[in-house]
């Protein structure tokens, strides 16, 4: 994992922390938008396939046709913590 890849998740995971310390002290709030689930798989993918290939893994998304179409109004920061924290634990 390169210096910067250890930068980046070293950085999420001090998110996550912080992030918890607010959901415990019912302070954490959400901006909801809606974006492309596609786009959002793809780019945390991006974020761990380094990783991924140095386990000799191979991590690719398959989506239908119309996948692009396929949006979700959450909050994307969130949604994108969860991928990550998931993938992280595959590794």
């Amino acid at each position: 994992m390169t210096s910067k890849r250890q930068g980046q998740h070293l950085l999420i995971l001090i998110n996550d922390i912080l992030d918890l310390a607010k959901v415990e002290a019912g302070k954490m709030s959400l901006e909801l938008s809606e974006f492309a689930v596609r786009q959002l798989v793809e780019d945390t993918l991006m974020l761990v396939n380094e990783s991924a290939l140095k386990h000799n893994i191979r991590m690719v998304t398959i989506f239908p046709d119309d996948g692009d179409a396929l949006t979700l109004n959450a909050d994307r920061l969130r949604v994108k913590q969860v991928l990550l924290n998931l993938l992280f634990k595959l590794g």
